[in-house]
């Protein structure tokens, strides 16, 4: 887990505003999900806005109770890679079979 910020305020909109390090636009962070120190989602990252040397985020937030989230230090997943699903309902045979099939389609044509 990475460092996000200090949460700031709560929006009128219901939004978590959270004030972030320079480190934030090294990546694309928009949608990614933000805990508290003890691993808990907070909400998801919508935007992105500010000044470059100091950016703020604003979070939708997933929780109901949000007063007492004020001031606390607010995380964001790290880049290790994750595991990746396969496709649902196929297995690794029907994806060589239909494979096959298409470069043998290739060869008749030819």
């Amino acid at each position: 887990m990475h460092e996000l910020g200090r949460i700031l305020h709560i929006a009128r909109s219901g939004r978590i505003i959270v004030k972030t390090g320079t480190a934030t636009w090294e990546k694309k962070m928009n949608g990614l999900p933000i805990f508290d120190i003890n691993g808990r989602q907070i909400g998801r990252i919508q935007e992105i806005f500010g000044p470059v040397a100091c950016p703020y985020a604003s979070v939708q937030p997933i929780r109901e109770k949000l007063a007492d989230l004020v001031g606390i230090q607010v995380f964001i997943p790290s880049d290790e890679p994750q595991r990746r699903k396969g496709l649902k309902g196929y297995s690794n045979y029907k994806i060589k079979r239909s494979a096959a099939r298409r470069s043998f389609r290739g060869k008749l044509e030819s």
